[in-house]
């Protein structure tokens, strides 16, 4: 079964991703605050990484060069991040820092979920 890291300081949208998702049998596991975000994607072995958190990846940590490291080597997860700023320094910050993808908020719960599916599959949409 993959698994993904679902992380964000909203709940409520965390849960309900988590289950538009389990009939694609992909668990998910959640995470509410940046603390925690940071130390379960540097100790996790996910497939993907989908957040609402920028601040780690812009800190100065390289949080997202770290999760992607040669140690960690065959797992290196996509990293997603959901947002509903889309200024162009932000945007390259994020990709300068390890980050595959930015989707704007809000989203389509039915197209991300297939889009998830289809990282996870590694099939085109």
């Amino acid at each position: 079964m993959d698994t993904v890291l679902l992380a964000g300081p909203d709940p409520a949208l965390l849960a309900l991703l988590r289950s538009a998702l389990r009939p694609q049998r992909i668990e998910a596991h959640l995470c509410g605050t940046e603390e925690d975000f940071a130390a379960r994607c540097e100790k996790g072995r996910y497939r993907l990484i989908v957040t609402q958190f920028v601040h780690p990846f812009l800190n100065g940590t390289d949080l997202g060069v770290r999760i992607k490291s040669a140690e960690r080597a065959p797992v290196r997860p996509a990293i997603w991040v959901l947002t509903p700023v889309q200024q162009e320094q932000l945007l390259l910050g994020l990709y300068e820092n390890g980050v595959d993808r930015c989707l704007s908020l809000p989203v389509s719960l039915s197209r991300l979920c297939r889009q998830i599916e289809a990282q996870l599959t590694g099939t085109a949409l």
